[in-house]
Formats: C-alpha cells, sequence, structure tokens
C-alpha cells in the first residue's frame, strides 16, 4: 500500500507535467497549470529519502522507486553495496570487499570468523538496509549441530536487499545435505540463486512466496523434493535454468513455463 501511494505521486507529478506541455502549446493564457502539493516528495532531505526506500517491503519496490526520477535512481546508487565470499570450513573470508576494507586476519573458529565478518549487517534497524550484490558460502556440508549457523547467516543477509545468494557445498560421507531454506527466508530480492548439496524445503514454496526478481537458478548434487514444478510457476522472470545431478525430480513439468527461460542445461 505504501509502496503504491508513493509510486501514484510521482505518476500524478509526470502527468502535470504533460498537461502543462499541452496547455502551453495552445497559447491559451487564461488556462493556469495545476499544482499538486503531494508532489513535493522528491524535495524531502535525501536522509528522509533513503528511509522511505529502505522501508519498502520488497526488492522489486525499492528497484521500481529507482527507475521513478533520476533523484531516486541517484539515492539508490548510493546505498552502501557489499559482496562477500566465505569458506564455512575456516571461516576465512576468501575474497570480502566493504567501504571500510577488510578485517584482519586472526586464528578463531569458522563460526566466530563469519559472525564477525558479518558483524556490521546486525547492527541496522529497517532504516539503514544494504545492498548485498553477491553473498557465497562454500565448503563441506555443515554437519546436523552446526546447520542452525547457517540458517542464522542466511537469515540475516536476507533481510537486506541481496541480488545473488550462493550455497555451494561438498559432499560428505554420512552428513545429510543441508536443507534450505530457512523457515523466515525472506526472497524478495533475488536474482540469482544457486545451490549445491543442498535439500529443498517446503518453506520455499509456501503460500504468497514469490521470486519476482530471479533470473538465475542453479542447481547441482540438489534433492528438489518434488518441489521444482512449483518453485518455476513462482518465477516469472527466469532467464537460465540449470539441474546437474539433481534427485527427486518426479512430476517436473516444464511446460509453458520454458517460454521466458533463454537458458535450459539438465543433466540427471
Amino acid at each position: 500500500m505504501f509502496t503504491r501511494l508513493v509510486y501514484s505521486i510521482f505518476l500524478s507529478k509526470k502527468i502535470t507535467k504533460r498537461k502543462r506541455r499541452k496547455r502551453r502549446g495552445r497559447n491559451d493564457s487564461s488556462i493556469h497549470p495545476i499544482e499538486y502539493p503531494l508532489n513535493r516528495i522528491s524535495d524531502l532531505p535525501d536522509s528522509i529519502k533513503q528511509k522511505i526506500l529502505c522501508r519498502l517491503p520488497a526488492y522489486e519496490d525499492a528497484v521500481r522507486m529507482s527507475f521513478v526520477s533520476k533523484t531516486w535512481q541517484t539515492l539508490w546508487s548510493s546505498l552502501p553495496a557489499y559482496h562477500f565470499d566465505f569458506n564455512s570450513d575456516t571461516g576465512q573470508p576468501i575474497s570480502y570487499y566493504y567501504q571500510a576494507g577488510r578485517y584482519p586476519k586472526r586464528k578463531r573458529s569458522a563460526a566466530t570468523a563469519l559472525d564477525e565478518s558479518l558483524l556490521m549487517l546486525r547492527e541496522y534497524d529497517d532504516d539503514q538496509k544494504k545492498v548485498i550484490n553477491y553473498f557465497r558460502l562454500r565448503g563441506r556440508v555443515p554437519l546436523q549441530s552446526q546447520a542452525w549457523n547457517v540458517d542464522r547467516w542466511i537469515k540475516l543477509v536476507t533481510k537486506h536487499f541481496v541480488k545473488e545468494l550462493h550455497l555451494r557445498f561438498s559432499y560428505v560421507a554420512g552428513v545429510p545435505r543441508y536443507r534450505f531454506p530457512p523457515a523466515s527466508f525472506d526472497v524478495g530480492s533475488l536474482v540469482v540463486l544457486s545451490l549445491s548439496h543442498c535439500v529443498l524445503d517446503q518453506a520455499l514454496v509456501q503460500e504468497g512466496r514469490r521470486f519476482c526478481c530471479l533470473n538465475e537458478l542453479s542447481f547441482s548434487y540438489v534433492d528438489l523434493n518434488g518441489l521444482v514444478t512449483d518453485l518455476l510457476s513462482r518465477c516469472p522472470s527466469l532467464v537460465t535454468l540449470e539441474f546437474y545431478r539433481c534427485e527427486n525430480t518426479q512430476h517436473t513439468q516444464l511446460g509453458d513455463l520454458t517460454k521466458p527461460i533463454k537458458t535450459v542445461n539438465i543433466e540427471f
């Protein structure tokens, strides 16, 4: 509702400008342009506009706002952007970039290391969401006693505007695959989702959940749990689909879903 209100304000502003241009072309001095008091939202201070942008309920709404005017495009570009690439076995960032630089290397547990590296993501409120261009976690499949750490990190990252999420786990004999996603997982911002050695959980296709921004879906050695058809029906913008050695693909129906998809690679 809030997004529609703000968006309609900008549209009314553009319509007003068109009406002014048409009336000026008539050379009729008796007609005066109508002023709309609600069209002042772009004149608000940047700090307030940033709060509006960060309080939008989903990433696609924030992106839509950023295309409304150059003012909002500039504001969107000014949000801090982050890039994370971790090895879950050691906790050591493989490549880790953000505005303040890198954390110093210290000997500590893998979970502690990742917690410290993600500390700045915890120190926020709804007015300080960040853009995470890329988040990758790779290493051995976590033990069941350690899986809750992965849940915590994913929940934390998806509270912000995360574009790419990569969980690239490697096989460990006798260890069950990681169940994805956590129950409170927020998918509104995802553009790329890449999973390896995971099991899809029913929570991924819970009622009302859609992947409106998702362009690329890549699964390898993933137990699809019979959910792939339902999942694809929730991805209206999907362009690339890749399945490699996945299990439980029964009842999979691509059908008309392949029409918007440009690249499909499936190997069983």
